[in-house]
């Protein structure tokens, strides 16, 4: 069974991608979540693949796969039960890990040595427009990623404050780390903050990957080869879902699902430590701003 903590992303996000894959086993949710699943259209056809659970307890005894989907405080405390449990299978732990880099270091750190597989759903190398990046990098060619985004006004308070994890840096930018740790996975990550741009830039011998981020009053995502428009829309994964549709980032999910967690493109201890490094550098950069 795969079991997912989470009743926001975890249900339109990671449930929504699993049930789309045929060969998956059960998919275990708590009670609580079936009111929400039977009111949003694009999730009804879930409740023949789920298998209803009282409590996080029940869901922790029975699964071979768990998934975190809640915040990085509440996901920390269902590590530990998991540590306590000596569980050692596949654990889907959403980002941002933890609240800060060390945090975040300290307990993949952890994970890795109880021989806990950890994969954490960095959703921009599975989007549609990925081959083509990585095609035009093995051209030798620079490539620069610009993504602005509007935050929403129903985004959580969390979501918002640095200190619970949430923030441009590790709720949003850490997507562009991990982008360019596996775009160019021998290059190192220099990383820089600019007038509220975060930015990362990986390059090597023939090629360089620039990607910036910052909050805007505007939404958008470009992808420029020099001149030429790769790609552009209003966020990495298409246009905002309207109410009832399927969110768009279902499809990147599955494909992370498909090739990292259940693949044979798992996520090293190393690819992790130069995303926290990365991320480390830039908590550094924020305070002295």
């Amino acid at each position: 069974m795969i079991f997912i903590a989470g009743g926001g992303f975890g249900l339109y996000g990671h449930a929504a991608a699993l049930a789309s894959m045929q060969l998956t086993p059960a998919i275990g949710l708590l009670e609580r979540y079936r009111a929400t699943i039977a009111r949003r259209p694009e999730l009804q056809a879930l409740e023949t693949r789920v298998t209803w659970l009282a409590d996080e307890a029940a869901g922790l005894e029975a699964a071979d796969t768990v998934v975190l989907a809640r915040r990085p405080g509440d996901n920390l405390l269902l590590v530990e039960e998991l540590l306590r449990r000596h569980w050692t299978d596949r654990l889907v732990l959403e980002k941002p890990v933890a609240r800060n880099a060390d945090q975040a270091r300290e307990l993949l750190a952890r994970l890795a040595l109880r021989g806990i597989k950890v994969s954490v759903p960095y959703l921009l190398q599975h989007c549609d427009w990925y081959p083509a990046l990585v095609a035009e990098l093995s051209s030798h060619r620079d490539v620069s990623v610009t993504w602005r985004l509007q935050q929403s006004p129903q985004v959580n308070a969390w979501k918002r404050t640095s200190e619970d994890g949430g923030g441009a840096l590790a709720f949003y930018f850490v997507h562009g780390l991990a982008l360019a740790a596996e775009a160019c996975p021998t290059a190192e990550l220099d990383v820089a903050l600019t007038q509220g741009v975060l930015s990362v830039v990986a390059a090597t011998d023939s090629a360089c990957l620039r990607v910036d981020f910052a909050l805007a009053q505007q939404s958008t995502f470009a992808i420029h080869d020099g001149e030429q428009l790769l790609f552009q829309a209003e966020s990495p994964f298409g246009a905002t879902p309207a109410y009832g549709v399927v969110d768009p980032r279902v499809a990147a999910l599955r494909r992370f699902y498909e090739r990292t967690v259940f693949g044979h493109a798992g996520q090293s201890l190393a690819f992790h430590e130069r995303i926290t490094k990365a991320w480390r550098t830039l908590e550094d950069l924020e305070k002295r701003a």
